[in-house]
């Protein structure tokens, strides 16, 4: 069953605002199944981030800044909440340690340009 703790969210979210303090980001917990990392404003143009409102696997078609920015993000949430995913669609077989959401900007408060 798919699970991360409230103070999994909350050290991942004060470690990824250690690692990037001039990067404004939005680091949720939902259901206690799922955490959303959504980086809410940065140095990036609107050009690198316009076509990547969510990039939840999709790291290899991001511009090279962005891709280290999520890659060391993903490195961060996996050392702090170790992940796992043992599914087997063939057999009708899910596992995961826990859902997450990589975005940039949300459907309410898009990103914004520092």
């Amino acid at each position: 069953m798919a699970y991360i703790t409230s103070e999994q969210v909350k050290a991942v979210r004060e470690a990824i605002k250690k690692e990037f303090p001039n990067y404004k980001w939005s680091i949720t917990g939902k259901d206690y199944s799922s955490i959303y990392i959504r980086l809410m404003a940065a140095d990036f143009s609107e050009e690198e981030v316009s076509n990547y409102d969510n990039i939840f696997m999709d790291f290899d078609k991001l511009p090279e800044r962005l891709k280290e920015v999520f890659s060391k993000v993903k490195e961060i949430l996996f050392r702090i909440a170790p992940y796992h995913n043992n599914s087997d669609s063939m057999t009708d077989y899910f596992d995961y340690a826990y859902y997450y959401w990589f975005s940039i900007g949300k459907w309410d408060k898009p990103y914004v340009q520092k």
